[in-house]
């Protein structure tokens, strides 16, 4: 009888704790996803910045401008900006909870609150900076072709007999000339 009763005791006392850990972890598994979920977005993030480089270096090797410190800073301003005004606003709401509906604030709470209203701000600060980088992406495009326009015009302008050449050998001809090819050629391909 009495090793029943500790049976039964220390089987209590598990299946307490399973269910403790169960509910702390179902609690806080949607927080740990979407942090990891926005890990996976400032990689990406980080990825297109990259890309974005390449095309920034390719277009000096023509002769304009880097500008990609720019972008930097902007994105950099626009996070910035977003983090503290979601802090503003979550601080807000849970102000409004505390003060309206005279709900106590305990750490569960704050979690609960965080978890409902992260996946809008994530949404808003992705929204804010794609477009920044889109803007930016499309600024530079109009810049390449207009570069690519003016070194068309350059070379033909230079060469006198250009009827003469086809215009692929001409350009083959000036990429050679370049310092950086692989540059020249990504550009005009």
């Amino acid at each position: 009888m009495f090793q029943i009763l500790i049976f039964l005791i220390i089987f209590l006392s598990v299946t307490f704790s399973i269910h403790i850990v169960i509910k702390f972890l179902f609690k806080y598994y949607f927080l740990l996803c979407r942090i990891i979920n926005q890990y996976d977005f400032l990689k990406e993030l980080k990825l297109c910045l990259h890309e974005l480089s390449l095309v920034d270096d390719t277009m000096e090797a023509i002769g304009l401008p880097k500008k990609y410190q720019r972008l930097r800073k902007w994105i950099i301003r626009i996070t910035i900006g977003y983090i503290v005004y979601m802090f503003y606003r979550f601080a807000a709401h849970v102000l409004q909870f505390k003060f309206f509906y005279q709900t106590n604030i305990n750490f569960d709470f704050i979690c609960l609150m965080f978890s409902l209203y992260y996946p809008s701000f994530v949404h808003i600060a992705c929204t804010v900076i794609w477009g920044t980088i889109l803007g930016y992406v499309s600024f530079k495009f109009y810049q390449v072709n207009d570069r690519l326009h003016g070194l068309y015009s350059d070379l033909f302008e230079n060469n006198a007999d250009y009827r003469r050449q086809n215009r692929s050998n001409l350009v083959c001809q000036r990429i050679t000339e370049a310092e950086d090819r692989k540059q020249y050629i990504w550009i005009i391909m």
